[in-house]
């Protein structure tokens, strides 16, 4: 691990000079070794050069997961290049509006993608890798001009993503703390690199980071395509021993319903590490239980890195928490004025080290969800338990107010999921006729719902503050792309399945 890293692809060319031979990445029946991973990146460089693509443009990549893929996008951060990793499912108004927001002037992408026309569209097919490996030279930027950077998006609640500045030494120093911290886990490890299977989109932050890292491990790298059939994905997956891979919540769910009873269903991972919105304790369980031992959670933001990490040997008794913060990460728990609260009060959650980054690409308006104070918010709900674990507990834009009561939605839904009948449930806020908020669950019930006997559990369980006065029945919750509940959503529907059949609501004691 070299100090003199100040471009993410340093480490790939390190790698080439030290283990040229060592393989990088492996698609389908080709494998390419260090050594013709760092050739075919700096060759992209110089085909980059030809496409006249500067230090400092800032440029959009919408392909799905190929060598190809990675190969050109290390290339763009080599050469100094803002990269945005586009998901190939934008439509053509959610690609319009991105490439406006942010002045994108170029778009890569694959046929037969169409492409919004204020950005130029450079087609990268199968006839991409020859043009490659015809050019000569490396375009590395110069870091004496200016340090190099990329942008994460990230949803936002007000309409086109946000994106967050990244810097490559940000990075790089992230990498190394991760490392120092949990290289005796398996989750990543420089001394014995992994073997990781790579299933998510690189347009998801959580996963381009953790490739990232990866890459810089030295790990090797396998391309796995799109599957129609889940079980495909397991059945790739238990071909290779020793393996890591980052999974969805998702993807987690498809493994436990794979699973039979009294055998483990990937017996030889590594490790499985969970990203994106946590599971639910008990599912942290049945991970550990049918699918793997060796299942960890890492939560996280695009603009902070990692925030904390919960280890398969805590999750039987903190299994209801994301672990424990990273080194180097401060993080607080505060009220909505700002003061820090002790542990077991749930308040805002907020962090600050010296690898989190500190601006948006374009400004944004201030919300839950920001930089403030030296601070980045994360707009979670959270609190410290007595031994520092952390817990999450919703979104500050999710708070129901009643009554001059805050009302935290997860905790209702943690009582409502805990009911026999349920089998997924959300709890929003509604208006009401008097200009108050009133307290309404949308639930997924198991079989015919038992609306009565969910009412009694309500009363035994909450304070009637926070008792909900009205329920609703639906199929599925709506969810974001990243996983969490759709909270605008539920609430038109919720309001919807009222207004059609006239729920009753349960009262108050």
């Amino acid at each position: 691990m070299s100090a003199a890293w100040t471009n993410i692809t340093d480490t790939i060319f390190d790698h080439a000079r030290t283990r040229p031979m060592a393989v990088a990445v492996v698609e389908g029946p080709t494998a390419l070794t260090f050594r013709s991973f760092a050739d075919l990146i700096a060759k992209a460089t110089a085909w980059l050069a030809q496409q006249k693509i500067k230090p400092g443009d800032r440029v959009g990549v919408r392909m799905t997961n190929s060598a190809d893929h990675l190969i050109l996008s290390l290339a763009l951060l080599r050469m100094g290049a803002v990269k945005f990793e586009l998901s190939p499912n934008h439509s053509p108004k959610q690609l319009e509006a991105i490439t406006r927001k942010f002045s994108l002037t170029e778009l890569f992408v694959e046929p037969p993608m169409k492409t919004y026309r204020g950005a130029r569209a450079i087609v990268v097919d199968i006839n991409w890798r020859a043009a490659v490996e015809a050019c000569t030279g490396d375009v590395r930027h110069d870091d004496t001009k200016g340090e190099p950077w990329f942008v994460d998006l990230t949803p936002s609640s007000t309409g086109v993503s946000k994106g967050v500045v990244v810097h490559h030494r940000q990075v790089i120093a992230r990498y190394r703390e991760y490392l120092a911290g949990y290289g005796n886990t398996g989750i990543i490890s420089s001394k014995d690199p992994a073997t990781v299977l790579t299933i998510g989109s690189l347009s998801f932050a959580g996963f381009h980071g953790f490739l990232m890292y990866q890459v810089m491990s030295g790990a090797k790298i396998v391309m796995l395509p799109e599957f129609s059939r889940f079980y495909d994905i397991v059945r790739n997956f238990s071909y290779y021993d020793n393996a890591v891979a980052m999974v969805t919540p998702e993807l987690c769910t498809v493994f436990l319903s794979c699973a039979q009873k009294g055998t483990m269903l990937l017996p030889n991972i590594r490790a499985l590490v969970g990203g994106g919105p946590p599971l639910a304790p008990e599912s942290k369980k049945a991970m550990l239980a049918g699918v793997t031992p060796h299942y960890h959670e890492v939560y996280g933001t695009s603009s902070t890195g990692w925030v904390s990490v919960l280890h398969p040997e805590d999750m039987a008794r903190r299994s209801e928490s994301v672990g424990r913060t990273v080194p180097g990460m401060e993080v607080e728990i505060v009220d909505a004025e700002g003061n820090a609260l002790p542990a077991n009060k749930v308040g805002r959650l907020r962090c600050r080290s010296a690898t989190t980054s500190t601006a948006y690409v374009v400004p944004e308006p201030m919300t839950n969800e920001g930089y403030r104070d030296g601070w980045f918010h994360t707009g979670d709900l959270a609190m410290f338990d007595s031994s520092r674990f952390l817990q999450l507990k919703g979104r500050v834009g999710g708070i129901i107010v009643r009554n001059g009561v805050e009302v935290y939605p997860v905790e209702v839904e943690a009582v409502l999921r805990a009911h026999p009948s349920v089998s997924d449930a959300a709890v929003v806020g509604l208006p009401t006729r008097q200009g108050g908020r009133e307290v309404v669950g949308l639930i997924v019930a198991k079989g015919a719902p038992q609306h009565d006997a969910l009412v009694q559990h309500c009363t035994a369980k909450l304070p009637p503050e926070k008792r909900p006065g009205a329920f609703a029945y639906t199929d599925a919750l709506p969810r974001l792309a990243n996983g969490r509940i759709d909270r605008a959503k539920v609430a038109e529907h919720a309001l919807r399945a009222i207004q059609r059949t006239r729920s009753r609501a349960p009262g108050h004691a």
